[in-house]
């Protein structure tokens, strides 16, 4: 924990306006905060080149870990705060599909997952056949539907069978208790899909309500700087060269920053900014931060499809479609009649070597920083992907030219866990990044979080959870056993 407290007049300076920066300084204000300078080095904000400044998001409750479960639950609540967000947030559910027939432990998350919707008694809706997918739906909208999500044939009622739409939730909880992960999962047919719809969950247009709560900051007094190109700490005069107190921050062609304390939220660019900030040797506890081991930029492919208005009517009256054993999913179409589909995956690295150091960190590539890297483009075989996996959930969708790409970087973490937790050797230098492809949906809350931490007051759990010193050894469940792929710029594939 920090050494002292903050005061609510001293400099808070924040680094990055995206989901953890501006979320930050939305909770400090409205705590009474009066001194909160927001940068980023972006020109435009909200950032481009941010992954927070996309068409959609995912909101969904369904984690295998209880802690994600209850946050999301806590969120979802304050999306609806209309005052706040307005329509932000659209509620239209969640359709979780393809359950591994293994005991893998992908299929262990899926049934954790269940499990913890379940324990929340949050609505759901089991959908084991092909019947109850037309209940569901009608027969007409599950002609639309693929074989990954929808079984081609109908299946004897088992275990995983579960209510429909008139009884969601009564019986699926009875049928949970007593077993274990590995006995459930053995209980479920291959020729399902194991899927249920959770109903208090949807998507968030991102882009919009990144704007939306810059606004909020920006009325609540907070001063937001575009175009700030952070590249390291600044230290205050010290006789010893390891010990030195960080008191603010070095800016490209520009004078220092001064602060009394600093959050960073730079995102992917947070390793490759900062790896080489810190003193070198080895009896400083600075020194051991190790950022290029805990924070990876990585590069997750997407791609969007323009519908014409009476095709995205008919395709509006889905939920979002999430792929457990593949990690695709895909939106119904926004306001715009425009259906964004992508994949949760290990994704792209870009290494790069840093000055004045030996590291390699992988380094987004971006419009910004790249003016003719064509960063909108992804690579081929992510593209064939994208469509393959398409054609299983909506198949008449499937050969529609691409309206456009995008390589959205992300920071993820070994085990999938964000930090938010001061950094080792200093007492106001707190980190609050490593989203791992799954903060977004915390936008809401996810800043109150970083104000306790930085005031010393999270609770032990979420301290130990999001600290700096935890062991990195865990998985990221959703992602385990994949290991991203270098990026090549040769393989791009045409819009």
């Amino acid at each position: 924990m920090a050494s002292q407290q903050p005061a609510k007049a001293d400099k808070i300076l924040i680094i990055g306006a995206g989901c953890f920066g501006l979320s930050s300084a939305y909770h400090l204000l409205k705590s009474g905060y009066t001194n909160v300078v927001v940068v980023d080095q972006s020109d435009t904000l909200p950032a481009p080149n941010a992954a927070s400044t996309d068409l959609n998001k995912i909101v969904r409750t369904s984690y295998s870990d209880i802690v994600y479960t209850k946050l999301a639950a806590e969120a979802i609540e304050t999306w609806k705060d209309r005052d706040v967000w307005g329509g932000v947030y659209h509620e239209c559910g969640v359709l979780l599909v393809g359950a591994p027939s293994s005991t893998s432990s992908e299929s262990k998350y899926h049934v954790k997952a269940l499990s913890n919707d379940l324990s929340l008694n949050l609505p759901i809706t089991s959908l084991p056949t092909r019947e109850s997918f037309e209940e569901e739906f009608g027969p007409q909208l599950c002609k639309l539907l693929g074989s990954t999500v929808i079984p081609p044939t109908s299946v004897a009622p088992t275990l995983s069978d579960g209510p429909t739409s008139q009884n969601r939730k009564n019986g699926l909880e009875e049928k949970l208790q007593g077993l274990n992960l590995e006995s459930l999962q053995s209980q479920q047919p291959s020729t399902t899909t194991g899927a249920y719809i959770a109903h208090t969950a949807g998507w968030a247009a991102a882009a919009n309500g990144i704007k939306t709560l810059m606004s909020h900051v920006s009325a609540l007094g907070a001063e937001i700087r575009a175009g700030v190109k952070v590249t390291g700490f600044s230290y205050a005069e010290s006789e010893s060269t390891e010990s030195r107190e960080v008191r603010g921050v070095k800016v490209e062609g520009d004078s220092d920053i001064e602060a009394d304390w600093i959050i960073v939220a730079s995102g992917s660019w947070t390793a490759s900014s900062f790896a080489s900030s810190f003193p070198t040797s080895s009896s400083s506890e600075l020194a051991k931060v190790g950022l290029g081991k805990k924070l990876l930029a990585t590069g997750q492919c997407l791609a969007t499809i323009q519908l014409s208005p009476s095709e995205a009517e008919t395709y509006r009256n889905f939920p979002v479609i999430l792929d457990w054993s593949s990690g695709f999913y895909v939106f119904p179409p926004n306001e715009d009649n425009v259906v964004k589909a992508a994949i949760h995956a290990a994704g792209y690295i870009n290494p790069q070597s840093l000055s004045n150091t030996s590291d390699v960190i992988s380094t987004p590539v971006t419009l910004d920083s790249e003016p003719n890297s064509s960063h909108l483009r992804i690579p081929a075989q992510a593209s064939a992907l994208l469509r393959e996996h398409l054609r299983s959930v909506y198949p008449q969708l499937a050969d529609k030219e691409w309206l456009g790409t995008r390589v959205c970087w992300y920071t993820d973490t070994p085990d999938g866990n964000w930090i938010i937790d001061y950094v080792p050797g200093s007492h106001n230098v707190l980190f609050a990044t490593g989203g791992s492809g799954h903060a977004y949906k915390f936008l809401p809350i996810i800043g109150s979080i970083v104000q306790k931490r930085l005031e010393g007051t999270l609770e032990d759990e979420l301290a130990d959870k999001f600290s700096f010193t935890r062991d990195f050894s865990g998985k990221d469940l959703s992602r385990e056993g994949q290991e991203p792929a270098l990026l090549d710029f040769s393989s791009l594939s045409p819009v």
